[in-house]
């Protein structure tokens, strides 16, 4: 269904933006896309009601830093899921079971508070683009991946929210993200063309009927994780969906425990390990 609003917000481009009202903001993070030898590239995307979830899991968080967090390191603490997987605070390795269990708490906010994760991934190839420079194609694979959680993101949008809203996207403040992202959202939005730009829309024509991105307003914005506290989300899920993805056991245990805390058949996951690309919207109720 369709609908018209007298007036609409507009993105810095002019491209007209259906909704009026920034109520959700999208928070991103990447994994899996450097240059090291990971099997895959993850980007996740979660989406906050700044209205009704902000408050209640920022104070979630909050309290879990001061049940779990040994007290030397709470200033300042960030949760990074891959020391926590690790049973490791930061360098610190003597509370392992607090760390694990900082994960695994990490992993119930979804049910917890109902707020949807995007997951976009693409299994890297080593033969794509033989005459160009492999930081190019580390890009290509950031890039592709991040397609795909921006479109979930966007059927997100207008599927679930309310029809007068707009989001707004967040992204760690890395050199990927920067070179990466930035670019590929304005070519998303319609706004302009870019370096592959023929590669990457045949590689997301599947999720076309999302496309050009409308609820989502202007560019992405870069914020450090100790800045923006829910960046720390988008990396726990990111980090665990693409220790699935890898078949790794060490975070695929966690994997599976956040799908059955929400009701979801981890069998219904199995399928995307044999796909080349793709896209995973989990929209649960609170």
């Amino acid at each position: 269904m369709q609908i018209s609003f007298g007036y609409r917000s507009l993105s810095l481009s002019g491209i007209p933006l259906e909704g009026n009202r920034i109520v959700r903001t999208i928070y991103l993070d990447e994994s899996g896309t450097g240059l090291k030898n990971d099997p895959v590239a993850v980007v996740c995307g979660v989406i906050i009601d700044a209205d009704h979830q902000w408050q209640p899991i920022e104070d979630y968080l909050k309290d879990l830093v001061q049940e779990l967090v040994p007290a030397e390191f709470r200033a300042g603490f960030v949760f990074h899921a891959k020391d926590l997987c690790g049973g490791c605070f930061g360098k610190n390795k003597e509370h392992r079971a607090a760390a694990r269990e900082a994960l695994r708490r990490i992993l119930r906010i979804p049910w917890e508070f109902g707020i949807a994760v995007s997951f976009g991934f693409y299994f890297k190839t080593s033969h794509q683009f033989d005459n160009e420079e492999a930081l190019e194609r580390v890009r290509l694979h950031h890039q592709m991946a991040y397609c795909f959680c921006a479109v979930g993101c966007e059927k997100y949008m207008r599927e679930s929210a309310r029809p007068n809203e707009i989001a707004t996207m967040v992204a760690e403040n890395t050199n990927e993200a920067k070179l990466a992202i930035k670019d590929l959202h304005a070519m998303l939005q319609g706004r302009t063309t870019g370096k592959f730009a023929d590669v990457i829309f045949r590689g997301i024509s599947e999720a076309k009927e999302n496309l050009p991105i409308r609820r989502i307003k202007d560019t992405v914005h870069l914020a450090e994780k100790n800045e923006a506290l829910f960046l720390q989300l988008a990396d726990a899920f990111g980090y665990v969906f693409r220790g699935f993805l890898a078949g790794r056991h060490k975070t695929d245990k966690y994997f599976q425990e956040y799908v059955n805390e929400l009701l979801i058949d981890p069998e219904n996951f199995e399928h995307l390990r044999e796909r080349p690309a793709g896209a995973r919207l989990i929209r649960p109720s609170p």
